[in-house]
């Protein structure tokens, strides 16, 4: 049995694992070991949650560093006596107010993926968390959309061929043209959250026109660009996700987007770059951006049309602009 003790929606800070005799301790601290992986949403004071292996009644207690490192801290033997029951009573009180300490200092940052197995009715796909993997299953696609799928995750973002950088790569895909499917499974795994300084702005940026520019090389868009489609791997690396609606460049437009350039009858580099110019406009950017001045050409270079013309900006040429390239 292993049992994942958080808050909900927060990454684990207790990981306990339980066999069942005292001899199969060691199996439960390596299993500690193999099943917890670190992910970017523990913040950088957390250099470790706490471990817990019981084995019949030997209950030990450590440490498990991000990097994967079990330290052992003491274990107790139930079968002792009453004061040794009382020390391991006392040792996991300790625990739960450490516990309390991280999630109530907000050490620890939101999941957005559900952790294991869950029951879709109606949905147009299905995202699971399972050892820092992430497994997606799209539902009732097309047949051009599995095509479009299959071709993106096999040829241009997997994880043997990343032609696209700062796109999420694929470990495997399989579709299933009798039920209607696209299954992925995907990396890295990343927090879903809004740049928290300027520095980071500038760097999710550059990393999202990036990740554009490849695209758009490769004939492809991205075409549902928002900030809850931009994670935080790690400093200097954001990623965009959610790629259900790329499709080559010269497409039709999909139905259900949430956000789309009203001027674009077709998928094209422009309908990105709009949309990268909506993510400039969001309030929260816009009080990190005051008063920037090349913030703000960036801003209406991208979302603003020239002239009465189709809007011409490539994620290419943004990306020479002077808030990309030097903070200026």
């Amino acid at each position: 049995m292993d049992v994942f003790l958080a808050m909900n929606g927060m990454p684990p800070v207790v990981l306990v694992e339980e066999k069942w005799g005292d001899a199969d301790l060691p199996i439960a601290i390596q299993d500690i070991d193999r099943k917890f992986c670190t992910i970017p949403h523990y913040s950088s004071k957390m250099l470790f949650i706490m471990a817990i292996a019981i084995a019949g009644d030997l209950v030990c207690f450590g440490k498990l560093y991000l990097g994967g490192k079990f330290e052992h801290i003491k274990t107790f033997n139930l079968r002792s006596g009453l004061k040794e029951r009382v020390y391991c009573v006392r040792a996991a009180i300790n625990v739960g107010r450490w516990a309390r300490y991280v999630l109530d200092n907000n050490f620890v940052a939101p999941i957005t993926f559900p952790m294991g197995k869950k029951q879709v009715q109606d949905r147009r796909e299905l995202t699971i968390l399972s050892e820092g993997v992430i497994l997606k299953k799209y539902l009732k696609v097309s047949k051009a959309q599995r095509g479009w799928l299959s071709h993106l995750y096999k040829r241009l973002s997997s994880a043997a061929q990343r032609k696209v950088r700062y796109l999420e790569w694929a470990i495997s895909v399989a579709t299933s043209a009798a039920k209607s499917t696209v299954t992925v499974r995907l990396q890295p795994f990343g927090v879903v959250r809004f740049p928290q300084s300027l520095m980071e702005m500038r760097s999710a940026l550059r990393c999202v026109l990036t990740c554009l520019a490849d695209l758009h090389k490769e004939g492809w868009t991205h075409l549902d660009l928002r900030w809850s489609n931009v994670v935080f791997v790690a400093q200097h690396q954001w990623f965009v996700i959610d790629a259900e609606f790329a499709r080559p460049i010269g497409s039709a437009m999909p139905e259900g987007l949430v956000l789309r350039d009203p001027d674009a009858a077709m998928a094209d580099e422009g309908a990105d770059c709009f949309l990268v110019g909506v993510m400039m406009q969001d309030p929260r950017s816009r009080v990190l951006l005051s008063g920037i001045e090349s913030a703000q050409e960036l801003a209406e270079y991208l979302y603003n049309p020239i002239g009465d013309a189709r809007r011409q900006c490539t994620a290419a040429q943004a990306l020479g602009m002077s808030f990309v390239q030097d903070g200026s």
